[in-house]
């Protein structure tokens, strides 16, 4: 049984294959939850306004952060794995850190529209990361004008 994991390992090293980072004592995790509670799918987002932000984060490890990237669709297009690195004029793009913790409500109005944003349809991108580097993406499809903007109600 030595023999045979002893084989294993230097096989590994000899192949160079690298596993993931395991926080230590832990078990690997998949990546993070992300639920987006606010702004909606296909919201509209005042020009100018900071928006109502609301979702929760949930781990098995540790969060380690979060970003917001806020891009014009003026294009149509989509977030598929073949354009994921394809770059898109962001009018907001800001990371967060959340270490220590593997839940977490986040709710804040720290995002602004700048007043010079065009109006039309956006994409709201979330991307979460956990203390092993999974990471999760969610993506909303708003709509940025210079009136009124989707209403919350705080409870």
């Amino acid at each position: 049984m030595i023999r045979i994991l002893i084989f294993a390992v230097s096989l590994l090293s000899f192949l160079n294959v690298k596993a993931a980072p395991v926080v230590e004592g832990e078990k690997q995790a998949s990546a993070p939850k992300i639920t987006l509670i606010a702004p909606g799918e296909n919201d509209v987002l005042q020009i100018g306004k900071a928006i109502h932000f609301d979702m929760d984060l949930d781990d098995e490890i540790l969060l380690q952060s979060y970003r917001v990237e806020i891009h014009d669709n003026f294009d149509g297009h989509s977030h598929t794995q073949a354009n994921e690195g394809s770059p898109f004029p962001s009018i907001f793009d800001k990371t967060w850190e959340l270490q220590g913790v593997k839940k977490r409500n986040i709710h804040h109005h720290g995002i602004v529209i700048p007043a010079d944003a065009k109006e039309g349809i956006y994409h709201l991108r979330i991307w979460c990361t956990n203390a092993n580097g999974e990471q999760s993406t969610v993506i909303r499809t708003v709509h940025l004008s210079k009136g009124p903007g989707t209403q919350y109600h705080h409870h």
